[in-house]
């Protein structure tokens, strides 16, 4: 998981070294035929996993509501950031 963060940290701070250079905005492109090819072959991993593919409909259900309950706290959170920066700005 650090290691992941790490890259992720080291390719931020590399793309804001290197924004003003004219071949770094093509990496947009590229990124999204990797996250695709990625995607792609998780879908054929997860397809392969007979345990997962008789269980889709558990492990649906479940992905269903953890992706909800996220979305409701990501709304929630978010009004309350709002909420927040209103009253600072009524004070100001």
């Amino acid at each position: 998981m650090f290691r992941i963060l790490i890259v992720l940290i080291i390719g931020i701070v590399l793309g804001y070294a290197f924004r003003r250079l004219p071949h770094i905005h093509s990496v947009d492109t590229s990124a999204r035929y990797t996250i695709c090819a990625l995607l792609f072959v998780f879908g054929l991993s997860l397809g392969a996993n007979a345990s997962l593919m008789r269980n889709i409909g558990f492990y649906g259900l479940e992905a269903v509501v953890v992706a909800l309950l996220g979305m409701a706290g990501s709304f929630g959170a978010a009004r309350l950031f709002n909420h927040l920066m209103r009253k600072t700005e009524d004070k100001a």
